[in-house]
């Protein structure tokens, strides 16, 4: 029996699969469905059944700023924000015990990791604001909001407390800037 093949390219995958959201937005309003998809991605040839999720989350530290000499004035937001990255390695450590692993995947655990950070003017200066973003490389069995939330909840009942203690205007935030399943 003779089938038609169609092809559909998406675009920016190591951005964020940006492309492939309004692919999926118009094939789902096709009155033919797909019966099969073949993704490109690279493999070394081999044939996979799947691949790992992935959530990207900013996290913003506002802390309070004051000139070095005064540094227990402040909120030292680097400071906290090096804290939050501490507990994210933490919570990625505890992805690798054995009940977490699926050994179809390289590595055959979730994983966490931190990109990138910024934050700071000068060094005299008890840095206000610090930012970094992070990805949960997830299994499928795995739900990536997991560590998201368990790293809020540190924040909101470890580090807020202590910060606020100094500067009820410190805060926290964290906001989703990609996620797949």
């Amino acid at each position: 029996r003779q089938r038609p093949v169609h092809i559909a390219l998406s675009y920016d995958e190591e951005v964020g699969c940006l492309g492939v959201r309004s692919l999926l937005e118009a094939l789902r309003s096709k009155p033919v469905q797909p019966m099969l998809c073949v993704i490109g991605e690279p493999t070394e040839l081999k044939p996979v059944l799947g691949h790992k999720g992935k959530l990207a989350v900013r996290c913003e530290v506002h802390g309070a700023a004051c000139h070095s000499a005064y540094a227990p004035s402040g909120v030292n937001a680097i400071e906290y924000a090096a804290r939050l990255i501490g507990e994210l390695v933490q919570l990625g450590e505890g992805l690798k015990a054995p009940q977490h692993r699926d050994e179809r995947f390289d590595p055959p655990f979730s994983t966490v990791q931190t990109g990138v950070i910024n934050g700071g003017k000068a060094l005299n200066i008890v840095p206000q604001n610090c930012s970094f973003d992070f990805e949960v490389r997830s299994l499928p069995a795995h739900d990536p909001w997991q560590v998201a939330q368990q790293l809020q909840r540190y924040a909101e009942q470890t580090l807020l407390p202590a910060m606020q203690a100094v500067s009820a205007q410190a805060a926290i935030s964290f906001s989703e800037l990609s996620s797949y399943p």
